[in-house]
């Protein structure tokens, strides 16, 4: 018979991404076994069936989050500087003159 499955939440993530790989070829090949089983009518344990499809959603739920997890956040914009106020043309003329001349 295979070796036990880790089923624990806390033991699969303490494992690296090797051995989550792993574990999940190993209850897929549990899975395969079971169903084989079925087939022939072996089953000894029907109850197994929902703990081995509730351990492939946790395997590949803690996968998923290993892959989101290092995207860092996209770099949020500066803020824009507040804009100053346009100047005309006679504004400029005067402020390079000096006050008051005409």
């Amino acid at each position: 018979m295979a070796k036990k499955l880790k089923t624990k939440t806390a033991d699969i993530r303490k494992l690296s991404d090797a051995d989550l790989k792993k574990e999940m070829e190993e209850t897929y090949r549990r899975v395969f076994a079971l169903r084989l089983q079925q087939e022939t009518r072996q089953v000894t344990n029907h109850r197994e069936f929902p703990r081995i499809k509730k351990q492939v959603a946790r395997l590949k739920t803690i996968e998923r989050q290993r892959q989101l997890a290092p995207r860092p956040a996209a770099p949020q914009p500066a803020a824009a500087a507040p804009r100053r106020k346009a100047t005309t043309t006679r504004a400029k003329a005067e402020a390079t003159k000096g006050a008051g001349g005409r």
